[in-house]
């Protein structure tokens, strides 16, 4: 078996088929699709056990509600590939997701292949009449990921990648149900000895108000500095090099979006600068000029003037 899909399910029915059958529509015909659900209540289960009638390559899974994490965990325990994807089940592959990834994989002997996404509505489907391109996509060996990372060439979703299934062997898998995207991405990177990378899109990411990343609260919040702290405990002296793009990474993509969507929240608002100055991996000198400003003014109670800043910042992009 070359790779193993690993769908986490939960109240997904409104999605799920045309998620499944986007793997069953794969150019590559050597798959196995592990759908985990994970407690759902909405009738997901009943599409899953139909639509694993129709393909004995998709294995159904059970498992009271445990959260995304586990659902992955399960399933990679239960895979035989000799990769992983993981899918979401919201998502839709591009017909040759797979065989494009894979043919990168054993051309590079990259042990992580990764990929860009398409952000679609809650809406979009798949037109009838798209067809397979001619997996063609054009990929490079990543000279430093966590650069790449840093500039967002690779995404940090776990989703958006194939992994050699000995990453993920004796790998210790957090404790988390949210942002454990950015703690597995990164602390997977710093265990690869090789990540190939093409920033064409092979797979169409949904947006919809069910997703678990529109709305914040604090346990959310308090997760997000839980991947935080994790990542940093995995930098070792070997990897040290790495420290500052993921330092970079992890202020402006994580922290500083984080901060700017509770700003006007006063409890999250004070939670995020309780959970900042508590954890001390990441500091003021890791955000840059204007954005560190605003933090400042905002940890010594200068709200209305980091406000001020915010439509600058938006401006400038920095």
């Amino acid at each position: 078996m070359k790779i193993s899909v690993i769908m986490p399910v939960y109240n997904s029915a409104r999605y799920l088929e045309q998620s499944v059958q986007s793997v069953i529509g794969q150019t590559l015909p050597d798959w196995e699709l592990i759908c985990v659900d994970d407690g759902s209540t909405d009738g997901s289960a009943a599409i899953l056990n139909g639509l694993a009638r129709q393909d004995d390559r998709i294995r159904i899974l059970n498992q009271a509600n445990a959260g995304v994490t586990a659902a992955r965990h399960r399933g990679v325990d239960a895979s035989s590939g000799e990769y992983i994807c993981f899918l979401d089940s919201d998502d839709v592959l591009s017909p040759d997701a797979l065989e494009s990834l894979l043919g990168a994989a054993e051309e590079f002997g990259a042990e992580i292949v990764s990929h860009g996404y398409t952000k679609v509505a809650a809406g979009w489907e798949l037109p009838v009449d798209c067809s397979a391109p001619s997996a063609k996509h054009s990929y490079q060996v990543a000279t430093n990921p966590f650069k790449d990372i840093e500039h967002k060439r690779i995404p940090i979703v776990l989703w958006g990648k194939l992994f050699h299934r000995e990453l993920l062997t004796g790998f210790e898998w957090p404790d988390i149900h949210f942002s454990e995207d950015l703690f597995m991405t990164l602390a997977l990177s710093v265990k690869s000895q090789r990540v190939a990378y093409t920033e064409e899109k092979l797979i169409y990411y949904r947006q919809h108000p069910e997703s678990a990343t529109k709305t914040m609260t604090a346990e959310k919040l308090d997760e997000i500095f839980c991947s935080v702290n994790l990542v940093m405990d995995t930098i070792t002296p070997d990897n040290r090099a790495y420290r500052h793009h993921i330092k970079r990474y992890i202020a402006k993509y994580q922290l500083f979006t984080l901060f700017d969507g509770v700003c006007g929240q006063p409890a999250l608002e004070e939670r995020f600068l309780q959970r900042f100055a508590a954890s001390g991996r990441i500091a003021l000198a890791d955000f840059s000029p204007l954005r560190a400003l605003r933090l400042w003014l905002s940890i010594h109670g200068y709200k209305r003037t980091q406000l001020g800043l915010r439509s600058i910042i938006r401006y400038l992009k920095v």
